[in-house]
């Protein structure tokens, strides 16, 4: 298992909106079907795209070419991150995604009374593939693997991408009285630390990139 996945799965689990919606549905009276439906919804987007991605990819992966183009992903990807932790910390970038769930203004008045079918729709429209997960599948193929292992790889980045919201659902149908108050903790400690945690994240992860595809380019070369 690609180690750089492992950190950029965790990073991904960290995320305002999905805690947020999350905390919201256990405030319901049926917090465990939404949860679950939350939770099939992103899963459902999210895995086939990085399914179909690396077994697309994987397929040049032995390249040349490929090596060379997955240097160039890397530091595209890694400037990219850069730039917008420093927008981040500057106040010029970023600043709709502190409302959390308000960057999706209509889906987020439809759950003021929320249905199973919207929060399927919540999964989906919060948990699209971004920065973190465009990330992952680069340094997966990095390990040139084989499609039963590509596969696997993608399966673990989920499951630490979606851990929260899963934590949320174990609790609410294992221990339902505590559900609330510990998720309700958690998504406060990433509002109060939101800029801090992604600036931070976004550097180490923009750093990392670049570095990689320099070096690599540099080998190729």
């Amino acid at each position: 298992m690609s180690p750089e996945a492992v950190a950029l799965g965790l990073l991904s689990a960290v995320r305002a909106t999905p805690l947020a919606l999350v905390s919201g549905f256990l405030l319901t009276r049926t917090p465990a079907r939404l949860v679950a439906a939350y939770l099939l919804g992103g899963l459902a987007i999210s895995l086939p795209v990085g399914i179909g991605a690396v077994l697309v990819l994987g397929a040049t992966a032995n390249t040349s070419e490929s090596g060379v183009g997955r240097d160039v992903v890397d530091v595209v990807l890694g400037v990219a991150a850069l730039v917008y932790a420093v927008g981040y910390a500057t106040g010029r970038s970023g600043r709709a995604s502190d409302a959390g769930p308000g960057r999706f203004a209509a889906l987020t008045e439809r759950l003021r009374t929320p249905t199973v079918p919207l929060a399927a729709a919540a999964g989906v429209a919060t948990n699209l593939p971004g920065l973190y997960y465009l990330a992952a599948l680069v340094a997966i193929l990095e390990t040139q693997p084989g499609p039963a292992d590509a596969v696997a790889q993608v399966v673990v980045y989920n499951l630490l991408r979606f851990a929260l919201p899963a934590a949320a659902l174990a609790l609410v149908v294992l221990r339902p009285a505590q559900a609330e108050r510990i998720t309700e903790a958690v998504r406060a400690f990433g509002v109060r630390h939101r800029r801090t945690l992604i600036v931070a994240a976004l550097t180490v992860v923009g750093v990392y990139l670049v570095v990689r595809g320099v070096v690599g380019l540099g080998s190729a070369a």
